[in-house]
């Protein structure tokens, strides 16, 4: 989607590598959307107690993993505060490579949760990463390749 502001004046020129507070912010909304979307929950998933499947992302292994990885960033996410920007980056390439389509195969009643597959597709990334690079040019950040 271009914005009529877009259209109008053309887009804002990428001239900045700094990710600002409003930046950051947009940013930790699409990183908690994947977390709640259940599109982490292939590489961390939560199994249902009852033994029946996948029924989300285990959010603590998560951010265990966000640890190991990404040393420099404070978990859990949360937008109110600017991590470094290295971080931030690596952040959003482990989000990435994380990423898996969901499928919910089945309503599990008693525990009020999906259980869920994964197909072998990953139209989740490159969405991921138009909402990324939507970001950085609204607010004129260079863009990120894919990959």
């Amino acid at each position: 989607m271009t914005y009529f502001s877009d259209r109008e004046l053309g887009e804002k020129e990428r001239s900045t590598e700094e990710i600002s507070p409003t930046v950051w912010g947009g940013i930790a909304v699409l990183l908690r959307k994947a977390i709640s979307s259940s599109h982490l929950a292939e590489s961390f998933p939560f199994d249902c107690p009852d033994g029946e499947g996948n029924a989300g992302v285990d959010e603590h292994n998560l951010n265990l993993a966000i640890s190991a990885d990404i040393p420099d960033f404070e978990v859990p996410i949360r937008s109110q505060e600017l991590p470094d920007q290295m971080s931030i980056l690596d952040l959003i390439e482990f989000f990435y490579q994380h990423m898996s389509d969901v499928i919910e195969v089945k309503f599990h009643g008693y525990y009020s949760h999906h259980h869920f597959s994964f197909p072998e597709s990953y139209e989740v990334r490159e969405e991921f990463r138009i909402n990324i690079n939507r970001i950085f040019s609204r607010n004129g950040v260079a863009e990120l390749s894919n990959g």
